[in-house]
């Protein structure tokens, strides 16, 4: 009797070690059950804060919000630009960042990664000119670094905006 019940301890702490080691595996939040939503930041195409998300292995899953009809609209609008948006990502190390500007979806923001003003006439004419009124924008606005030793890390640098015979005009700002 006395035996049996040794191994039956044995057995259970066995049990109780293997779950403990496994058990954190098994259970982290990638993989939450269907249904379930990882908690992230906002979507984007790319952003220029240079912020990460936070670490989503160690965040509990959450259910998003209803979605507002204004931010639904938005989200269509933003998932028909998705070729438009892959196409600025060819452009490789000039373009560090781009996005539809958070107050007027119909005005696109794109970040250089360089200080050189040439880049902007050469985006207005590979880029903005041939696309950007086709997916819905209607005004640009170029941002280019900072100073090094300056406060923000972008600046404005020009605008274009979209003229009654459909053709883009860049100003300085």
């Amino acid at each position: 009797m006395g035996r049996a019940l040794v191994l039956l301890l044995v057995a259970v702490a066995s049990g109780l070690l293997v779950y403990w080691l496994a058990a954190p595996r098994f259970l982290s939040p990638a993989n939450t059950a269907p249904g379930t939503v990882a908690a992230t930041g906002p979507a984007m195409a790319s952003s220029p804060s240079g912020s990460e998300l936070p670490n989503t292995a160690s965040a509990p899953a959450v259910i998003p919000a209803p979605r507002t009809p204004q931010q639904q609209a938005r989200d269509a609008l933003e998932a028909q630009r998705a070729p438009f948006y892959a196409r600025l990502r060819v452009l490789g190390p000039n373009l560090e960042a781009f996005r539809s500007a958070e107050d007027d979806p119909a005005t696109l923001e794109l970040y250089a990664a360089r200080d050189d003003p040439q880049l902007v006439s050469q985006w207005l004419a590979q880029i903005v000119q041939p696309d950007a009124y086709r997916y819905g924008f209607r005004h640009v606005r170029f941002f280019l670094p900072g100073s090094p030793d300056g406060v923000e890390r972008y600046r404005l640098d020009s605008e274009a905006s979209l003229d009654d015979q459909g053709l883009w005009h860049a100003f300085r700002k």
